[in-house]
């Protein structure tokens, strides 16, 4: 459950300053990221903060911000995001790790651009991507990235693009895992959208299968079914669930 406050300090600089407080039980299923279950643990005393002003937002939550190279690279604890020259600009921090993360985008001639980092251990304590697309018009969208982690087996370029036929949506992407050729893995893709329904299928070269859907209910509820079928391993997921947004 989550109560929230807002109270504006000054009307005059529009300056509104909002306190969250997350109270939960349990464990939460990631069923559309990276399958784990997320205990919801919180207590009364990890409350966040955000503050916007002139277009800037400083947000404070004690570990419960993502890591903007990669989520699975830990929690962080203080962000700061907003816009420069027409660029959209993020930066967190992780005070007791002493890790940071960053995110920049932007268009470029029609190309939209996007760049990623952060030095956290996990990826080799210095990562980066750059990730490219630009829509060709009549649904049809290219990609490309490159990623480098230093000191470890992560190093990936992609091509790939999606195309979107009315309520059907066909994604592919080729993969140059590093000191591998493009197309040793890849990753295949449909999402299909009508009305409150969303649904998608994904495979990849190892044939792990994913199948999620979710069912908008009505007044903040959702009705969800994910099934995950990871070839060769132990970890394989089926999960039906509701949620609730209050």
């Amino acid at each position: 459950m989550t109560s929230t406050s807002q109270l504006l300090l000054n009307p005059t600089m529009a300056c509104p300053y909002h306190v969250g407080l997350d109270l939960g039980g349990g464990n939460k299923i990631d069923y559309n990221d990276d399958d784990k279950l997320e205990a919801q643990g919180g207590t009364a005393t990890d409350a966040d903060v955000a503050v916007s002003y002139n277009g800037w937002t400083l947000t404070v939550d004690q570990a419960g911000i993502d890591n903007l190279f990669d989520d699975d690279y830990g929690s962080q604890d203080v962000s700061i995001a907003g816009s420069i020259a027409g660029w959209s600009v993020a930066m967190t921090s992780d005070q007791e790790g002493s890790t940071s993360s960053y995110k920049v985008s932007g268009n470029v001639a029609g190309v939209a651009l996007t760049f990623t980092g952060t030095d956290v251990k996990a990826a080799g304590g210095d990562a980066s991507k750059v990730a490219a697309s630009y829509n060709m018009g009549n649904g049809l969208t290219l990609s490309a990235s490159s990623q480098d982690e230093n000191g470890t087996a992560e190093d990936d370029a992609t091509v790939g693009f999606s195309y979107a036929m009315d309520a059907l949506t066909v994604g592919y992407t080729s993969i140059q895992p590093g000191g591998k050729s493009f197309g040793d893995e890849w990753d295949l893709s449909l999402k299909y959208t009508a009305g409150d329904l969303v649904a998608s299928f994904a495979i990849d070269e190892a044939d792990a299968t994913t199948i999620i859907a979710d069912y908008a209910l009505g007044g903040g509820a959702s009705a969800f079914a994910a099934m995950h079928d990871k070839a060769g391993t132990a970890t394989d997921l089926t999960t039906v669930g509701l949620n609730f947004a209050f």
